[in-house]
C-alpha cells in the first residue's frame, strides 16, 4: 500500500512524503514539495505494482558499461568465439554510444535512435543486427536481475539480418557454353 503524508518543515513549508514498499519488501520514501506531485507519484507506484512489480529505483542506476562487463563475466559457458563476438560489438558499437547510460534510463526511443545511427553511419546490417541482439540479451538479463521492469529492446526487425539472395549458378555464370558441353544431354 502506498501512503501520502503531509508534514511541515522547520521553516514552516509543507512537504509530502510518499511511503511505499518494493516487491522485495523493502520500505522506501520519496518527498515532494506539493500534494499534486506526491499523489501523481503514488499513482505511478500503484500502477507499477499492479503491472507485476515494483523495483528499487536505485537498482537501475548501474551504467550499461558496468553491467555489461559483469554480464559477460557471468557467462562461463559461452564459447570463446561468442565471447570475442560479444566483446567486439560491445566495444565498437554499443558502449561508445550507450555505455554511460544508466540501465534504468534506457528506453525504446533511445535504443531505436542508436540502431538507426549505426545504420546511417554505414555499419553493415548484419553487424547492426548482431549488436542489437547482444544489447537485447543484456537487457533481458537486467529484467531477470530486477534492475528494470521491461526490456527497452523492442524495435521490430532490429535483431534480424537479411542476407541478400545468392545468385543461382547457371552455365553462363560458370563460364561454360551449352554448345561446348561434352555431354549434350546435360542441362548446362
Amino acid at each position: 500500500m502506498t501512503s501520502v503524508e503531509k508534514r511541515i518543515t522547520a521553516q514552516g513549508s509543507p512537504r509530502y512524503d510518499v511511503r511505499y514498499r518494493l516487491s522485495s519488501g523493502a520500505a522506501r520514501m520519496k518527498t515532494f514539495k506539493n500534494s499534486k506531485e506526491a499523489h501523481r507519484f503514488a499513482s505511478v507506484v500503484e500502477a507499477n505494482r499492479d503491472r507485476g512489480g515494483l523495483l528499487d529505483p536505485r537498482a537501475g542506476r548501474v551504467t550499461l558499461a558496468d553491467y555489461s562487463a559483469g554480464w559477460l563475466d557471468d557467462r562461463p559457458s559461452l564459447r570463446p568465439r561468442t565471447v570475442v563476438e560479444y566483446r567486439g560489438v560491445l566495444d565498437r558499437h554499443i558502449l561508445p554510444t550507450l555505455g554511460s547510460v544508466e540501465i534504468g534510463r534506457l528506453d525504446v526511443g533511445t535504443v531505436r535512435a542508436w540502431n538507426a545511427k549505426l545504420l546511417r553511419a554505414g555499419v553493415g546490417a548484419p553487424t547492426v543486427a548482431r549488436s542489437y541482439r547482444a544489447l537485447r540479451a543484456i537487457c533481458a538479463t537486467a529484467v531477470e536481475d530486477s534492475l528494470i521492469l521491461a526490456s527497452p529492446c523492442s524495435v521490430k526487425g532490429a535483431g534480424q539480418d537479411h542476407a541478400p539472395e545468392r545468385p543461382v549458378a547457371t552455365p553462363s555464370r560458370c563460364g561454360r557454353s551449352p554448345m561446348l558441353s561434352p555431354n549434350r544431354d546435360a542441362p548446362w
